[in-house]
């Protein structure tokens, strides 16, 4: 079966990101590989869709406006409209826009070092002293030429253009070149350096109508682009200092040539065929709001777009688009609507075609129905996938306007799903041990949104069953006030100088034990408050060893003598010698007392001491295991129940409990903070503590404590003078347990040996796959068979077994420790250019 304890799990998680070469580049198309025509609507571009090969949208102001019509410029392929700054003297700051190219530039090859890069476009220039730059970079350029914090393009001002790179506060400009008045094509060539300290160069090139590429440059700068081209995300353009008139662009483009930048479309007066216009499928209302339409597929050797026109019913009109299907949406139900199209090809002429026949269709009848089940009907209900996490699957529910889900964490806020697609939901981030309740509904994707009647159910999470708090006093000698707590604890233990460290643990039977034990040295009539404490953090609260109904077990190594008393318990503030477990503040606290040679249940609820019933036992002198158990109420309100067990060297638990309290024990268990213990009033013999453990069970507390792994043995005699005797320790105090350090071939001694990654995720040559190798204890030692998972999500439940990986492992050669090197080759694949891996133990 596969072992769930903690540890056994690898404990680190390793990611493919999509920037290492692990799987086939990007093949650089034959067309620019970004082309912005800025075919937006008429209006503000802040905000609109960006073109082909941008991702995002552009950001900027409400002073560049997209404006109608192209720049046209020879027989150079324009299409769409254009743009224009609105702002300028004094209205000039900041007048621009930018967009992200995504990673289509660095995919392309395009920004590798020594690589060339080749961009376009038109500017209708003026030469009364107007600036603008344009410019690739790492943020938006502004009127004062800052393109980021570095960026490469040109600037135009005064008539000429130069070559301009910039570094975030300034720029550098090329030999200026004059520019004519009106429409211009500028072309740019960036060569990168070799590595982000060497120089690159970029050139600007001023082509005439006929789109040749002239022999020389109108103007070049070499010396200081030097740039780490790859923080470049940003194409932006913006107006200069002091505008007069504000400058016109159109038609950016990047590619790898000066023939990507520059496509020419020949000379065309023919439109598309068919023409008139023709039918694929004529209108049709597609939903109560919407109507869907194809026309015939033009052909032109030019290109084709489409304009859908709605001529009565008061719909919407499609602009220009390139494809030859359009749904127009919002529209009313139950209505009609008339449509015709037209086409027209990509030429500077733009031929059109005669209009399509008018067709007419109207919209679908409002929808006003709920999905079906309503109310809605669980098809798996809730239930712990973890102890922090809930899972449930609604019915899968139908409609014709297709269905989406919501699920709502009624127990608490912040855990709701939202609307969507997926009929199952998993809760995550919870509280171990408790309940929470969630309904689910179902609503249409009608305009209505019309929603079911909503099903609910409870869960409970599981509890954290290993050992969350654990004290062996492994501190060093001396007085334990001030000293470091143990694993599960926070803080440091508090007290008084009374409280001492002793060298040498207690012992009983096989129990695990491990540091030295904790001695009260004050007695009568030194003894008041002669007690320590320390806190717990939010561990127990966490494991949901403090929830409602839960049981809390707990245990601790006592000396007991005729003339002695020991308080242990938790609670709100430290226990003293008059057994108060609350720091005197009329809290509650539980625990148990030892007092005379007798043992007895103890509950303080804050005005005096209740024991257990039906009477304390007598216990002889020595070392004994005290075990108690307690059980919540249901609420805080509500009577919790306190059993004290004696078990024996064996340690196996006692049929019945020595002592208990059944009943009157109220504790709001949501206040209790503290463990402590504290010599009694009037104490003649120090009493002797060692070995405190919290849990959720009476394994966690005992037996899972004791070595009973040979190999753990054999292994910890590796490390001379080391305390290795409990597994669950961390002697070196770098996170992992004893037991984890052993099983993945690591040093216990060195807070430094965390990492099992013997060498790091790599690619498989020419491959999609990766390798990596780690560390771990001879298999043939350990027993244990270790096996390759991965995921691309990290989401609960989306782990898989790679089995061709798992029995791809091949170990190397032992080292004197026998710890051997193990190779792995992945055959999974990433997703959305991720992929995690882990690897797990098996018994």
């Amino acid at each position: 079966m596969q072992r769930t304890s903690p540890g056994f799990d690898f404990p680190f998680i390793i990611a493919i990101l999509a920037a290492a070469p692990l799987w086939a580049p990007l093949h650089l198309p034959a067309q620019a590989v970004i082309d912005e025509p800025f075919a937006q609507a008429v209006g503000p571009l802040n905000g609109q869709a960006a073109g082909t090969g941008l991702t995002g949208t552009w950001t900027g102001n409400d002073k560049v406006n997209v404006t109608s019509d192209s720049l046209h410029y020879g027989s150079l392929l324009t299409s769409g409209n254009r743009v224009q700054p609105t702002g300028v003297a004094p209205d000039w700051w900041n007048n621009g826009a930018g967009v992200s190219p995504g990673t289509t530039l660095s995919a392309a090859g395009l920004l590798a070092p020594s690589a060339e890069l080749w961009f376009s476009c038109l500017v209708q220039s003026f030469s009364d002293g107007s600036s603008t730059y344009f410019c690739l970079g790492n943020g938006v350029a502004d009127g004062w030429g800052r393109m980021g914090s570095g960026g490469v393009g040109f600037r135009l001002t005064g008539g000429k253009v130069y070559a301009y790179p910039g570094n975030g506060t300034g720029g550098w400009s090329g030999p200026g070149a004059t520019v004519p008045n009106g429409v211009n094509l500028f072309v740019g060539k960036i060569t990168w350096g070799p590595d982000s300290s060497t120089s690159g160069s970029i050139s600007i090139y001023l082509p005439g109508t006929d789109l040749a590429l002239p022999a020389t440059a109108a103007s070049t700068e070499a010396t200081h682009v030097i740039f780490d081209q790859a923080t470049f995300n940003t194409i932006s353009f913006a107006n200069g200092n002091g505008n007069t008139t504000t400058p016109v662009i159109d038609e950016i483009r990047f590619g790898a040539s000066y023939a990507d930048v520059t496509p020419a479309a020949a000379g065309d007066n023919t439109p598309p065929e068919p023409s008139p216009m023709t039918w694929a499928s004529v209108p049709a209302g597609s939903d109560e709001n919407q109507i869907t339409m194809t026309a015939t597929t033009a052909t032109d050797v030019s290109g084709v777009e489409y304009y859908f026109q709605c001529t009565a019913g008061g719909g919407h009109d499609s602009d220009w688009q390139a494809s030859p299907t359009y749904t127009d949406t919002g529209l009313t139900p139950a209505t009609s609507y008339s449509y015709q199209v037209k086409a027209r090809d990509l030429s500077v002429s733009a031929n059109e075609t005669l209009g399509s026949s008018v067709e007419s269709t109207s919209t679908l009848p409002a929808d006003i129905t709920p999905p079906d089940p309503s109310p809605m009907t669980w098809a798996t209900p809730p239930a712990a996938g973890s102890n922090t996490a809930i899972a449930m699957t609604a019915t899968t529910a139908s409609d014709p306007h297709g269905v989406e889900y919501f699920f709502t964490n009624t127990t608490v806020s912040g855990h709701d799903s939202g609307w969507q697609a997926s009929p199952a939901y998993i809760d995550v981030g919870l509280s171990p041990g408790t309940a929470y309740t969630y309904q689910v509904t179902a609503r249409d994707k009608s305009l209505a949104r019309n929603e079911t009647l909503y099903a609910e159910a409870s869960a409970t999470t599981d509890l954290l069953a290993s050992t969350m708090i654990y004290e062996p006093f492994a501190g060093a000698t001396g007085p334990l006030n001030g000293q470091t707590a143990g694993t599960g604890l926070s803080g440091n233990w508090w007290g008084n100088d009374k409280v001492n460290v002793t060298a040498g643990s207690l012992s009983y039977g096989s129990l695990a034990t491990s540091g030295n034990h904790a001695v009260s040295s004050g007695v009568a009539p030194d003894w008041w408050n002669n007690g320590a404490g320390t806190s717990p953090g939010t561990t127990l609260r966490n494991a949901g060893l403090l929830a409602p109904g839960a049981e809390l077990w707990f245990s601790a190594l006592v000396v007991s003598y005729p003339d002695q008393t020991t308080y242990f318990g938790l609670g709100k503030g430290a226990a003293d010698g008059w057994g108060r477990l609350s720091s005197n503040d009329n809290s509650p606290g539980i625990g148990f007392v030892l007092s005379n040679g007798k043992l007895d249940a103890y509950y303080w609820d804050g005005g005096g001491g209740h024991v257990g019933t039906p009477t304390a036992i007598t216990i002889p002198d020595g070392v004994h295991l005290v075990v108690g158990k307690i059980v919540w109420g249901a609420t805080p309100a509500a009577s919790a129940t306190l059993s004290i067990y004696l078990p024996g060297t064996d340690l196996a638990m006692p049929v019945t409990a020595a002592t208990a309290i059944t009943s009157g024990i109220v504790v709001d268990q949501s206040i209790l903070a503290t463990i402590s213990f504290a010599n009694g009033n009037g104490q003649t013999v120090p009493p002797e503590i060692d070995e405190i453990r919290f849990g959720g069970s009476y394994e966690t507390v005992v037996v899972a404590g004791a070595v009973s792994d040979p190999d753990y043995i054999a292994w910890t005699a590796l490390y001379p003078g080391a305390n290795l005797s409990d597994p669950a320790a961390d002697l070196d105090q770098d996170g992992l347990t004893n037991d984890q350090e052993r099983i993945w071939g690591l040093d216990p001694t060195s807070a430094s040996s965390v990492n099992p990654y013997a060498v790091a995720l790599k690619p498989a040559a020419g491959a999609t796959t990766g390798t990596f190798s780690y560390t771990r204890r001879k298999r043939e030692f350990s027993g244990l068979t270790y096996t390759i998972w991965t995921s691309t999500t990290l989401e609960p439940g989306s782990w898989t077994e790679d089995t061709a990986a798992s029995a791809s492992q091949a170990p190397g050669t032992p080292d004197a420790n026998h710890v051997e090197t193990v190779a792995v080759t992945l055959t999974a694949s990433p997703e959305n250019g991720k992929l995690f891996v882990r690897v797990q133990t098996v018994k």
